[in-house]
């Protein structure tokens, strides 16, 4: 799962979606701000996208995964000089 749809005026199409997107969807519909949606959006899709190329479903992820993820973010920061 590497797409998320955001909520929309025009609605939710979730039907392609598994359980993360479903839960993802839910989860930004809890915020009124389109911007603050449009960033949870990206931030989730990142880290289901760092998921899927480690091989895990981001639901299961463990506290490993979460430490090795945030490591991965702080290197990404390093190399783009931030």
């Amino acid at each position: 799962m590497t797409h998320l749809i955001a909520p929309n005026d025009a609605g939710l199409s979730i039907s392609r979606l598994g359980v993360f997107g479903e839960v993802a969807v839910g989860f930004l519909l809890g915020y009124d701000k389109a911007h603050t949606r449009s960033a949870y959006q990206s931030d989730l899709r990142c880290f289901a996208s760092w998921c899927a190329r480690i091989g895990i479903d981001p639901l299961t992820a463990k506290r490993a995964h979460l430490d090795g993820y945030a490591r991965s973010l702080e290197a990404v920061r390093v190399l783009m000089g931030f």
